[in-house]
């Protein structure tokens, strides 16, 4: 599967790069481009005397999510994030947890006129809240991950490339920090138990893609890579870079309704030999606020 994803994943930049075009004139300088919104989705089923059966079920998400673009001089600083937190009520059972992020990019160019720039980033991505693995048959749930359990961290230096709004590729030297604060979660996450921060370099690959593939229907790509120099703590784990995909198509109906479609997809060899794979259908009510 290793083989297929990383294949896949050169295909992505290779792909995306033939809907660059030249690059646009320089906008005015010390100016702000704004761009937040917010998103809640409600899904509700309920049954009474249906003969056919069912389950009642009631699920709710609410996100928050936005970018932010100054550029003073010939220094472009952008703020990107991402909240989003969902639960979910099944039948007789207790409310569980649904979807849980938090996530944080900072990167600043440094404007050349030309279509490679020096450039630094800021990566961190966590979550609120305690994730549960339930056993329904036992009646037990065991905790899998908590808020800075785990926290990743990656700072890089290097160089970006972007032929166009719609596509960047930034390579760089990086530094990466997976924090877990609960000791009885640090050898699930890749860590030893007696230490709570695991440090290592290497090169950081991170591109984006962003596109309105046609009138009100919006495609967003974001496929990061982090490739260590050190090896990995487990001693079963192969050495692989450390693979995280974001996947949204974004569609909106009017003003306010929308329907979203997410898949992500994680390869981390310090956690799990096989490829994490998560997707969404979500259709909720949205608003913009610039």
């Amino acid at each position: 599967m290793k083989k297929p994803l990383h294949t896949l994943c050169l295909f992505l930049i290779a792909a995306t790069s033939l809907y660059a075009q030249d690059a646009p004139k320089t906008p005015p300088t010390n100016t702000w481009k704004k761009d937040m919104g917010a998103a809640l989705s409600i899904t509700q089923s309920g049954y009474n005397n249906w003969q056919a059966g069912g389950v009642n079920t009631l699920a709710a998400t609410a996100s928050l999510a936005g970018k932010f673009d100054h550029l003073k001089g010939k220094v472009m600083r952008s703020h990107t994030f991402n909240l989003t937190y969902g639960q979910f009520k099944q039948g007789e059972l207790e409310l569980r947890k649904a979807t849980d992020i938090i996530a944080y990019l900072f990167k600043v160019d440094w404007e050349t006129g030309k279509k490679f720039k020096p450039t630094a980033i800021l990566d961190f991505k966590t979550q609120f809240a305690p994730t549960y693995k339930y056993d329904d048959v036992k009646g037990t749930k065991t905790l899998v991950s908590d808020l800075f359990a785990p926290a990743d961290l990656v700072e890089s230096i290097g160089y970006s490339y972007d032929p166009s709004p719609a596509f960047s590729q930034t390579v760089g030297i990086g530094l990466k920090q997976r924090i877990v604060r609960d000791q009885m979660l640090r050898t699930a996450w890749g860590l030893k138990a007696e230490e709570n921060l695991r440090s290592e370099a290497g090169l950081n690959f991170l591109t984006k893609f962003n596109k309105n593939l046609a009138t009100n229907v919006n495609y967003k790509s974001q496929l990061s890579l982090f490739m260590s120099f050190r090896q990995p703590s487990k001693p079963e784990a192969e050495w692989a870079p450390l693979t995280r995909w974001d996947n949204l198509i974004a569609m909106k109906v009017n003003k306010l309704i929308n329907v979203n479609f997410e898949a992500n997809l994680v390869h981390d060899t310090n956690v799990n030999k096989k490829v994490q794979f998560r997707e969404v259908l979500a259709i909720g009510f949205s608003y913009k606020f610039y």
